[in-house]
């Protein structure tokens, strides 16, 4: 799920944030262990913060910045057993896992996306934990998401943890992380190192000019899909721009040159049945081989490739992304 973009979604309802342990957090982190993770027979009422809880430092322009692997080091799991080193997702700026063997030997994989898109809020909603709505989805005995939704306008976004437990309470775990990861947030957030020209700040979903989205998508509507990634869904059309990471984009599997005013990028047709085009381009190097990375699709589901000009459109709303884009 990790190395796909745009990001592959599990066919599970996201609801936002799990509900919070049934025992406080601070006390429960001291018997995990020792309890092994026995199965829950029921959700239990939430825990958090009783005093009122500054939820700007939930908005979006903050939770951009956060580095996941932060949030499942060793030193937050270690309540759970024996952690792994964090690995942060190879394309996306929001993502990261984790694994802990607990104390009888079985393993809790962990999954953390900061700025997830939480479905099934208004179904699946479970309280509230330190001033935010949560939500939980459990989609077997194995498998547990649970969500705190930070923002609402124009969709419902938060932070998700995914936990797969075989033999133990993946809901139970998921609550427990909830909570310490939110006041982590909002009192000591770890955030990525600042780079000149970094993508890491920016809102995809304000990016582009109102006039030119509308020239390619009369009356789309915007919606995050994390908070790198937008779209503009439209009838037919539909836009998206995102900023990821990854290795260099280049020429190849069905990429080809593509003048950004200036900048170079590749485009590429990526659909058979319809008109449909993405483009991307370097911004700046980011760690170790990678780059960061702008992308841009058009897609026309009604119309035909070869008289649409998808890839012409798709470049248009490119031009426009970069000339709002900081300089390198």
């Amino acid at each position: 799920m990790h190395d796909v973009l745009p990001r592959a979604r599990k066919s599970r309802s996201l609801t936002v944030l799990a509900l919070a342990a049934g025992f406080a957090v601070a006390g429960c982190e001291a018997n995990l262990g020792k309890a092994n993770f026995p199965r829950s027979t029921g959700p239990a009422a939430s825990a958090g913060s009783a005093a009122p809880v500054d939820t700007k430092a939930y908005d979006s322009a903050v939770l951009r910045l956060i580095d996941p692997c932060s949030l499942i080091d060793k030193n937050a799991l270690s309540a759970f057993g024996a952690p792994d080193d964090p690995s942060v997702s190879s394309t996306t700026f929001e993502e990261c896992r984790n694994s802990v063997k607990d104390p009888g030997g079985k393993a809790v994989k962990i999954s953390v996306q900061v700025g997830d898109l939480v479905l099934g809020v208004d179904s699946k909603s479970t309280g509230t934990i330190e001033g935010l709505p949560q939500v939980e989805d459990k989609t077997d005995d194995t498998y547990c998401t649970v969500s705190a939704v930070t923002s609402t306008k124009p969709a419902n976004v938060g932070i998700s943890f995914e936990i797969t437990y075989v033999g133990g309470d993946p809901c139970q775990v998921g609550r427990s992380l909830l909570a310490p990861t939110l006041k982590k947030i909002r009192e000591t957030p770890v955030k990525y190192p600042a780079a000149k020209g970094s993508l890491l700040a920016l809102d995809p979903c304000a990016i582009a000019d109102d006039a030119t989205v509308n020239s390619l998508a009369p009356s789309a509507k915007a919606s995050p899909v994390t908070l790198h990634d937008c779209q503009w869904t439209g009838n037919p059309v539909g836009l998206t721009v995102a900023f990821h990471k990854g290795q260099p984009p280049i020429e190849g599997d069905g990429y080809s040159k593509v003048d950004l005013d200036g900048v170079t990028g590749f485009q590429k047709l990526t659909s058979t049945t319809s008109a449909e085009c993405t483009v991307e381009w370097q911004q700046r190097p980011w760690q170790d081989d990678q780059v960061e990375i702008s992308r841009v699709t058009y897609s026309n589901r009604d119309a035909n490739k070869a008289t649409d000009d998808p890839c012409g459109k798709a470049a248009k709303l490119a031009k426009n992304v970069v000339a709002k884009l900081p300089k390198a």
